[in-house]
């Protein structure tokens, strides 16, 4: 049975994923790429395969795909259908949040206008999927 690794990326309005199939000799592979932009306004999923081609480009209306929640689900349904029998071996998902002040020294912005990238409720509503 083949094994994949699942990695999310929750910002305000997307949810980028990648899966990486994990053959018996280690040597992990990517063998999926895409996202779901566009949440809150003009969703659509874009999804290439390993070597870049695409496999999916789907766009809905909102009322159809509205929430993170509601994108996790139509990514894990082309992924069931794209992997069929693979194994879950382990979902990693990239959180980022402000430190808290007095625990946290705040990192360096890495841009002029610091503003937050990413929306900690949209990465949570995620997980909680």
């Amino acid at each position: 049975m083949e094994k994949v690794l699942l990695v999310l990326n929750a910002g305000s309005s997307s949810l980028k994923f990648s899966v990486f199939e994990v053959p018996a000799d280690g040597q992990m592979r990517a063998a999926a790429v895409g996202q779901v932009e566009g949440l809150g306004t003009a969703p659509r999923l874009k999804v290439k395969d390993g070597s870049g081609e695409s496999i999916a480009d789907v766009r809905w209306d909102t009322s159809q795909v509205a929430s993170h929640a509601q994108a996790l689900q139509e990514i894990a349904a082309l992924l069931r259908a794209r992997f069929p029998g693979a194994l879950l071996a382990g979902v990693g998902h990239r959180v980022v949040n402000e430190p808290l002040p007095g625990v946290l020294p705040p990192a360096r912005p890495r841009r002029r206008n610091p503003q937050p990238a990413f929306s900690l409720a949209s990465a949570l509503a995620v997980i909680s999927s």
